[in-house]
């Protein structure tokens, strides 16, 4: 879809021009450690970031510090297709695709029970509605609609619009964090 593709460009050199991104980026994580919805996760499935992506080290150190199961995700395949592994250190953690961290399957638990569980998205964007402008492979769509997971996405605030272009298999989080804080759907 030419729209998306344009847009992806649009809020990706956004996302490279924000200012103070340390600050933004742990007020952002910050506003998700405080929430209801983290304090009730038992399982909490999140992502290493890429350079310009929200920085989820604080959430990831903070979810192991307080005993919760944190999983990442793995890519399966090049088809849109990705699992979540428990992990326990950065030591099961191996460069993966498209440079991401990802848990080594030899070493990690595959996630195979999501009650209970947070699911915290990346995207480059996302929409008032939930609905969010990722890499185009989708990825966190099909991983949502077979795990049925309560989900935040995290941007910044100039990566939030009004709307965005959606298809039927796109999948929209329920709530989305900013640096000003969340917004429930």
């Amino acid at each position: 879809m030419q729209i998306k593709s344009e847009l992806r460009k649009y809020y990706l050199e956004l996302r490279r021009s924000v200012d103070g991104k340390n600050k933004k980026d742990n007020a952002i994580c910050s506003s998700v450690l405080c929430s209801d919805m983290y304090k009730s996760a038992e399982n909490v499935f999140c992502y290493c970031a890429l350079k310009d992506e929200v920085d989820t080290a604080l959430i990831l150190k903070k979810t192991v510090e307080a005993g919760k199961r944190l999983a990442l995700p793995r890519c399966d395949d090049a088809q849109g297709n990705m699992s979540f592994y428990f992990i326990d250190s950065e030591k099961q953690l191996a460069k993966g695709s498209f440079g991401i961290m990802e848990p080594n399957p030899e070493v990690c638990e595959k996630a195979a029970d999501f009650s209970g569980g947070l699911c915290i998205v990346p995207g480059v964007a996302f929409d008032e509605n939930g609905f969010r402008l990722g890499y185009g492979k989708g990825y966190y769509d099909k991983f949502l609609i077979k795990s049925a997971l309560f989900s935040v996405g995290l941007c910044y605030n100039i990566c939030l619009c009004g709307s965005l272009p959606h298809e039927k298999h796109d999948v929209n989080v329920d709530c989305v964090a900013t640096e000003s804080g969340i917004i429930c759907l």
